[in-house]
């Protein structure tokens, strides 16, 4: 349902601006798109320089990067994101070696949808994610400088 409410706000901002801007108005045909990787196609790419949807992710994906990667990194994404498919990810772990680590989750949603918890109000479950993550990375960080001073390093 979200991928088609998003979809459909796309269109909606695209129509807007090809009635306002000439390089807008060459992508009129992908204002029709029915998913999001025809509406990258026929939208996203052109107006990128690139020349489909498969040349715009593959240049903006990290999968050429992640050999190159020199500190440890969290990639948080979901199962059910309706944006980003999960078989990007899939495919990545495999590609990220020791340096990284994925975490999955079933939450739903892309970004983390908004939960409400009772007494606490609205809140995305990636930023508890986030916030979970940042809080073991220093914890981590101040047990190995204890260690480092505990033994004169």
């Amino acid at each position: 349902i979200y991928a088609a409410y998003f979809l459909k706000g796309l269109r909606r901002a695209a129509r807007f601006r090809a009635s306002k801007w000439i390089s807008w108005q060459s992508i009129s045909t992908g204002l029709d798109a029915r998913t999001m990787r025809a509406f990258d196609d026929q939208v996203t790419a052109p107006l990128a320089g690139f020349a489909n949807a498969e040349a715009y992710y593959s240049y903006s994906s990290v999968h050429q990067h992640l050999h190159q990667a020199q500190v440890p990194f969290t990639i948080v994404v979901d199962r059910h994101d309706p944006i980003v498919p999960i078989a990007m990810f899939e495919r990545l772990e495999a590609d990220s070696k020791t340096m990284g680590r994925i975490i999955e989750t079933r939450k739903g949603g892309h970004l983390g949808y908004y939960t409400y918890r009772f007494g606490s109000g609205l809140s995305r479950w990636a930023d508890r994610i986030v916030a979970e993550l940042a809080t073991e990375n220093v914890s981590h960080l101040a047990t190995a400088t204890s260690l480092r001073e505990e033994n004169h390093v």
